[in-house]
């Protein structure tokens, strides 16, 4: 049996490497088919599948070999605290208690609401990070991910859910697809303290 190998990395046009070069791990989320690295000085890396755009890499690679950072929020130096992958979908929670999202769109995963695909493309997706609606005054402790739907739970004890509304998997008691956060109601007046999550269930 081969031992696992160290990742190799390469140096990007800043200076910076490519890979985990020297970097130390906090965190690692593993959706369907890409990984997403959070290390302890709050930066993203990413790999694997990218036709989705579920790195959240600008480059239209359909895959991805080496971990990537993410060039967009390393520029805008927003630090992450915690990660969570989907099938085809990534959400990130920054220090500042902001929720960030990315990649598929198609069953309102991403919570930034309802858009179309783009000319040539088969899904809404978002190929960037951006700031999930509707949480601003929610003070969010933790985030999940299932295949595809998103959740967070607030400092309150509130569980916020939103995506794909197939096997009634939102608590929202239809099936409907939900394309921003919203409260749990079935849960109002319970303090919830943490959540698991499954395929289709939560």
């Amino acid at each position: 049996i081969d031992l696992p190998k160290k990742m190799t990395s390469r140096i990007l046009d800043d200076g910076e490497h490519e890979g985990l070069y020297g970097q130390k791990i906090q965190q690692v989320a593993c959706g369907l088919w890409h990984t997403i690295i959070l290390t302890t000085s709050g930066l993203l890396f990413a790999c694997g599948r990218a036709m989705e755009r579920q790195l959240g890499i600008e480059e239209p690679f359909p895959y991805v070999l080496l971990p990537c950072r993410l060039h967009s929020l390393y520029k805008d130096r927003v630090i992450m605290t915690s990660i969570a992958a989907g099938k085809d979908h990534t959400i990130a929670l920054d220090n500042k208690k902001r929720v960030w999202a990315w990649g598929s769109n198609a069953n309102g995963q991403l919570g930034v609401g309802k858009f179309e695909a783009e000319a040539g493309k088969d899904l809404p997706i978002s190929e960037v990070p951006r700031l999930v609606s509707g949480l601003e005054d929610v003070d969010v402790q933790e985030i999940f991910c299932s295949a595809e739907t998103s959740a967070v739970l607030d400092a309150k004890g509130r569980l916020f859910t939103w995506g794909k509304g197939k096997c009634m998997s939102l608590g929202t008691m239809n099936e409907e697809d939900v394309f921003e956060p919203g409260q749990m109601a079935a849960l109002d007046g319970f303090s919830i303290v943490h959540v698991g999550v499954g395929d289709k269930h939560m």
